[in-house]
């Protein structure tokens, strides 16, 4: 066993559908709020977690070297900046934003998937996630005034929606998001 998740579930029985798992797309969402989890919470049971899941997927995929301009890390900056300020965060941002514009842009305008980091070379085509997504993070983590008045919360596409009510119960540790009217 390589303490890997699946990444497909049977929802009449819990059994796996998919035993195939790794920390890339299609599982990614598990190991990602892991990290996230420890950053937030400071609980190492998250970052072991995590920690166990990455020390196992390099051990399946040593030679992992493609890179389809995925948005996760670049998300990951963004809320991180945006509950801490701190600069650093922005800092790494533009680090990624340079490196796109270095290594995965091409000569027609668009941006191409990275099919060998180690070689620079890229692949005929550009997901749609690297638009919706990838820039759409990298530009609000420079833009302080989208948002800077009102409550979102953004879906696991990345679109943004308008958070009318919050209210927390009165019992510790339990909160009540209610959502009285979205707009979209």
């Amino acid at each position: 066993s390589h303490d890997l998740m699946g990444t497909s579930l049977n929802v009449s029985d819990g059994t796996w559908i998919s035993l195939s798992g790794g920390i890339g797309a299609g599982g990614d969402s598990f190991y990602e709020y892991l990290m996230k989890s420890y950053i937030l919470f400071g609980e190492d049971e998250y970052y072991d977690m995590f920690h166990d899941a990455y020390l196992a997927d390099k051990a399946l995929h040593p030679t992992e070297k493609y890179y389809p301009l995925r948005p996760e890390f670049v998300e990951s900056t963004y809320a991180l900046y945006h509950a801490t300020k701190d600069p650093r965060y922005r800092d790494m941002g533009r680090v990624v934003y340079e490196s796109l514009q270095k290594f995965a842009k091409v000569n027609t305008g668009g941006y191409a998937a990275v099919k060998d980091v180690r070689r620079k070379s890229l692949e005929d085509h550009q997901h749609s996630f690297f638009l919706a997504e990838t820039c759409k993070y990298l530009y609000l983590l420079f833009d302080d005034s989208f948002m800077s008045t009102d409550n979102y919360i953004f879906s696991t596409e990345g679109h943004p929606m308008p958070v009318e009510k919050c209210r927390y119960a009165s019992g510790p540790g339990d909160l009540i998001t209610v959502i009285d009217e979205i707009n979209f």
